[in-house]
């Protein structure tokens, strides 16, 4: 397994990938905006963990997949409290991931940490069963091979068009995004 990247890079740039908002992306104009976001992080090779704040979805799904491009771990910073309390731990700076607001990506008191090399992203759950946050660890392989499952068990193919309900942000919605875009299906995501 390369990543989840590789799963979606190989369809017809025409074909419809996205609909968001009245707006309509191709498999071309989604691999643009995340050939934007893969420059920006190649300007800051040392990190590893990369702090994404949503304010646009298509912004946030091309900023997640030049994350796996770049073979880095996507960090969703969610509500006020959650981002202060996960930048605090893990020591990243917010990347926001909108063409017009791009806070920086250098953090000089960065430390290097041994990340498992398959690990996709790091979702946190709420706390809802205890004070403290919860980092949950997702590899490229399991994300990949429960879409593959899920696609196999629904008689998905290519020809799915599906609306994402829950907000992109949260695992749950990502996985069924990429469950569509990974077999050259259309995504219709959330208004914001």
């Amino acid at each position: 397994m390369k990543n989840l990247y590789d799963e979606i890079q190989n369809f017809s740039k025409f074909k419809l990938a996205i609909i968001e908002n009245n707006k309509t992306y191709s498999y071309k104009a989604l691999h643009k905006k995340i050939d934007f976001y893969d420059k920006l992080l190649s300007l800051e090779s040392k990190n590893k963990l990369i702090g994404i704040d949503c304010i646009i979805n298509i912004n946030y799904v091309a900023a997640i997949y030049a994350c796996f491009k770049q073979k880095k771990i996507p960090i969703i910073l969610k509500d006020k409290t959650q981002k202060d309390a996960i930048k605090k731990m893990l020591n990243i700076k917010t990347i926001i991931f909108d063409e017009k607001i791009i806070n920086s990506i250098t953090n000089n008191n960065y430390k290097e940490k041994k990340y498992n090399k398959d690990i996709s992203t790091i979702f946190f759950t709420s706390g809802t069963t205890s004070k403290y946050l919860k980092g949950v660890k997702l590899s490229h392989e399991s994300i990949s091979h429960v879409c593959k499952y899920m696609n196999k068990r629904m008689d998905v193919n290519k020809s799915i068009i599906e609306q994402i309900y829950a907000p992109i942000d949260h695992a749950f919605a990502f996985g069924r995004m990429h469950s569509v875009l990974s077999i050259g299906g259309t995504v219709i995501l959330p208004k914001n």
